[in-house]
């Protein structure tokens, strides 16, 4: 499995918690790889796959798993089936939703027991970047 490192952290006496989740992919080429020993529909939804399967390298695929793992630890690792927390962009109107799909901010979709741990109307805040070599992820929630 690839390197990965968590930074996790309270903001004051808020209660909010953030955590940062950089996952490293360089040399990798095929995202089975990102999360060997499980298979990709072990840690991936539909929706998922279908929005990375589509492009070449794996970036999209680490930002999304770091992504999934930065929400995990701010829930405090429950465990939870990776799958049942999409990593998906937010639906908007748009005038040309196919061109804009990818623009969107990743919003977090939980199923399954997540939809219990991670309330749908919770604002959780996420931001995913990643490069040729690593991804991160950032979470906060209250």
């Amino acid at each position: 499995m690839p390197g990965h490192g968590t930074t996790a952290g309270v903001l004051g006496d808020t209660g909010v918690r953030a955590e940062l989740v950089r996952v490293v992919h360089e040399g990798l080429r095929d995202p089975a790889e990102l999360v060997a020993p499980l298979g990709l529909r072990d840690v991936f939804a539909p929706a998922e796959m279908r929005h990375c399967g589509g492009h070449a390298g794996v970036e999209r695929w680490a930002g999304r798993l770091a992504a999934k793992r930065a929400v995990l630890a701010a829930l405090g690792n429950p465990r939870l089936p990776l799958s049942q927390l999409e990593i998906v962009p937010q639906a908007a109107r748009c005038f040309s939703p196919a061109r804009c799909a990818r623009g969107h901010r990743p919003v977090v979709r939980p199923g399954g027991a997540a939809a219990s741990l991670l309330l749908h109307d919770m604002p959780v805040q996420l931001s995913i970047s990643h490069t040729a070599r690593a991804a991160v992820a950032v979470v906060v929630v209250p």
